[in-house]
């Protein structure tokens, strides 16, 4: 079986997902059983809400390694969130018998309100953007400082001036 080369190892994939909450993920595998492995997987896996095997067989004419081949594949279609395309790309990777698998993802710019919402419902939530480093820095140095000034405001005057405040 010689790879699909029309794809990415997912990074390529996300571009241009940024402005659109969902995505279609265009994905070719090798047969019908692979194409349904790999929809189920990641169905069951809440990557995508849905993933259509589409019917029949795609004719794929390519370039690899340096010769144009032409082998039969079988499309899927994935419906996700735009924000797990990294996830589900590097799931289709490593599930995939390719080298080198077609995982594209085209934003949905539109469409039915309601199916849009239940593509929502029924992937993995967004991960939670990374707390800033600098947060946890400052968090903990003000933690230090508002310890430093209630020792100081109960204890440090007395220890630094002695017990009677004479200097």
């Amino acid at each position: 079986r010689q790879p699909s080369v029309d794809g990415g190892n997912g990074a390529a994939a996300a571009a241009g997902t940024d402005d659109a909450e969902y995505v279609l993920v265009y994905v070719t595998a090798s047969d019908r059983a692979e194409a349904q492995r790999l929809a189920e997987s990641a169905v069951e896996q809440r990557l995508a809400a849905c993933a259509n095997v589409l019917g029949g067989t795609t004719q794929s004419v390519y370039v690899w390694n340096g010769e144009v081949e032409t082998s039969a594949e079988v499309s899927v279609l994935f419906k996700t969130r735009s924000l797990l395309v990294d996830e589900l790309s590097a799931h289709v990777v490593a599930a995939h018998s390719y080298d080198t698998p077609c995982v594209v993802a085209v934003p949905i710019v539109g469409g039915s309100a309601p199916f849009l919402d239940w593509i929502g419902d029924n992937t993995l939530d967004p991960p939670p953007p990374p707390t800033p480093v600098i947060v946890l820095v400052f968090g903990a140095l003000g933690a230090v400082c508002a310890v430093a000034m209630v020792w100081w405001g109960l204890w440090g005057r007395f220890w630094w001036y002695g017990w009677y405040g004479h200097a």
